[in-house]
Parts: structure tokens; C-alpha cells; sequence
């Protein structure tokens, strides 16, 4: 049956008034990732979004909804190299079924599962939220221009450097009060080599690189993971033994972090020559939680910045 009226492509009922997302949220799909001779499945959670003018009514939502399952479909005879690709050619799909819209995006959130060795034992897997976001502009030559938006979480350990220092001065004051006979010099060197008691959290890091245009992979999340972790305390891990569990605690309490510390571990890494690939003009969201043990709240930090800014905070001149 041919329907005559489309209601979606009639004047607006409040005229003149633009609607600046309007879409689908939360589409839950599988997705199969394609990068070189690794291959791999995803569960993402999956957003688009359009502008709509504010002479139209509506927009047409099953196009929004076809263009979605049409990518994802075709990715079994074009694989996609990672979750940022899938969202630019959704983007694109977009343009070409809503004619009528100057403004796209679309975000894709999931969890990937990485296999880690830390020992010779054991091998685990490890769960990462990662993250994608793509944002197309049209231009009345029709052309195409894009933002490209791409991260990853990860967790680790923190042991505060405050708490700490207080435990050290008390042990020293007890120390000192006893008739032990060992003078400061001595004392001192004495607590240097023992774990100082501290209260501990679990923290989480999340960075989002952001601003390319999807020529090209903007940067490998396995390598946002591996910065992400060795900027915290200490790295945690889901299966430990006893002498495992004696020396990550020992390393956490030697390496005592704030919030603010690791956020800052995190931007300086990004500014190493290990991403210097990485253009001068592309921006960078690095954050860090804790989940404070002795609080009823967390502790949060946050560094907006591109690598140009954090290139010449520590003196690094790489890409233009």
C-alpha cells in the first residue's frame, strides 16, 4: 500500500524554530573489527543524531535507523579497522539519506576484552570501555567535513601521598620516643625501605583524542591502555597470589599518587615521542577518578589541552 502524506516533511507546527540533534539513542549492536591479522567482536552502544531546520516537521527516523544496520551489515565484505570507522561511514550514510540536513553525529560507546599475560602463569582478560564520536558538517557546496573523536578507559591503584607522609612521621615520633638508641639519620633510612601505611582506591583513567578527520587511525587505544595504567600507583590486576598481591602492594605505596599526579602522568606521556605522529592541532580529554576508601566521595581531575600546548610544556617539537 502506496501512503500518500508524509507527515515528517511537512512544515513545522512551531515555524522557524531548528532542532539541533534529533535521532536514535542506544542502539545495542555487534559489531567485527578488522586491523591487519587481528580480529575481534564488539558490543557498542550506538547514537546519530541530525539537525533539523525549523521549516520541517519532522526527520524521516528509520533512514536514521537503516543507515546504522546497512553499515554494519556491509562491514563483513568491507571490514572496518576500528570503531571510529564504523561511525564515519554511519556519518556519511546519514548525509545521504537526509538530504535536508546541514549537521551529523554520531557516537559509539562499548567494551572491549584485551588478553593480558602478567606472569608466566596466568593469562586474563581485561575489560575496557571505549569511545567514539564523530561530528560532520555539510557546507552549501555540499561538501563534507568531519571531527573525529576517539578513547579508552582503564584502572589502576592509587596510595595517597598525604596519608602517607603523616604515617611517617608518626612511626618516626613512636621511634624516636623509645629508648632504641638509633639517631634521625638512621631512622629515616630505616623507613625508607618499609611500605608506609596509606589509604589506597581504585582509580580509573579515561583520554579522548580528538579533532582528525578520519583519513587515517587517530591512535591506537591498546596504546592509551598501556599509558593510562602506568600512570597510576600501580597496576591491578583480577588474579593474584600472595607474593604477587605482598609486591603490588609494595610498589603502590612506594609510587603515591593524587588524582591530580596521575592526570598529569597521563598528559605528559601524551606528549612523548612514542604519539608524535599525532598532528599539533588535535585536541586531548585526559581525566582521572578515584574511588576514595575513606570518603564518601570520589576524587576527580580533568586536563582539556591539544598536543601543541602540551608539546611545549615539556619542551617536545614533533608534528605540525
Amino acid at each position: 500500500m502506496q501512503f500518500k502524506r508524509d507527515i515528517q516533511n511537512e512544515e513545522s507546527l512551531i515555524k522557524g524554530l531548528p532542532i539541533n540533534k534529533v535521532g536514535i539513542k542506544n542502539v545495542l549492536r555487534k559489531i567485527e573489527i578488522s586491523k591487519g591479522q587481528f580480529q575481534y567482536s564488539i558490543n557498542v552502544k550506538i547514537s546519530a543524531y541530525i539537525t533539523l531546520p525549523g521549516t520541517q516537521r519532522g526527520i524521516h527516523m528509520s533512514r536514521t535507523a537503516e543507515s546504522i544496520e546497512e553499515v554494519i551489515n556491509s562491514a563483513i565484505y568491507r571490514p572496518a579497522r576500528n570503531v571510529e570507522e564504523f561511525c564515519i561511514r554511519i556519518v556519511d550514510a546519514l548525509f545521504r539519506d537526509h538530504d535536508y540536513t546541514d549537521h551529523a553525529e554520531v557516537e559509539m560507546n562499548g567494551t572491549i576484552f584485551i588478553i593480558r599475560k602478567p606472569n608466566e602463569r596466568d593469562q586474563i582478560q581485561k575489560a575496557h570501555e571505549i569511545y567514539s564520536k564523530v561530528i560532520g558538517d555539510r557546507d552549501d557546496k555540499g561538501d563534507i567535513t568531519r571531527k573525529v573523536y576517539v578513547g579508552v578507559s582503564a584502572l589502576g591503584i592509587t596510595a595517597c601521598p598525604c596519608a602517607q607522609e603523616m604515617s611517617r612521621e608518626y612511626a618516626k615520633q613512636i621511634i624516636s620516643s623509645r629508648d632504641f638508641n638509633i639517631d634521625e639519620e638512621k631512622i629515616d633510612e630505616i623507613i625508607n625501605l618499609i611500605p608506609i601505611a596509606s589509604h589506597n582506591q581504585r582509580a580509573k583513567g579515561k583520554i579522548i583524542v580528538g579533532n582528525g578527520n578520519g583519513e587515517k587511525e587517530l591512535v591506537d587505544v591498546l596504546d592509551l591502555i598501556d599509558l593510562i595504567e602506568s600512570s597510576m600507583s600501580a597496576r591491578i590486576q583480577s588474579i593474584l597470589k600472595r607474593p604477587e598481591e605482598s609486591e603490588l602492594v609494595r610498589v603502590a605505596h612506594l609510587n603515591p599518587m593524587f588524582v591530580e599526579d596521575v592526570v598529569r602522568n597521563m598528559a605528559k606521556k601524551l606528549a612523548s615521542k612514542k604519539f608524535e605522529e599525532i598532528p599539533d592541532h588535535h585536541t586531548i580529554e585526559a581525566c582521572a577518578e578515584t574511588e576514595e576508601s575513606i570518603h564518601h566521595h570520589n576524587a576527580y581531575a580533568e586536563i582539556n589541552t591539544t598536543f601543541k600546548r602540551l608539546r611545549e610544556t615539556f619542551n617536545q617539537g614533533y608534528k605540525k
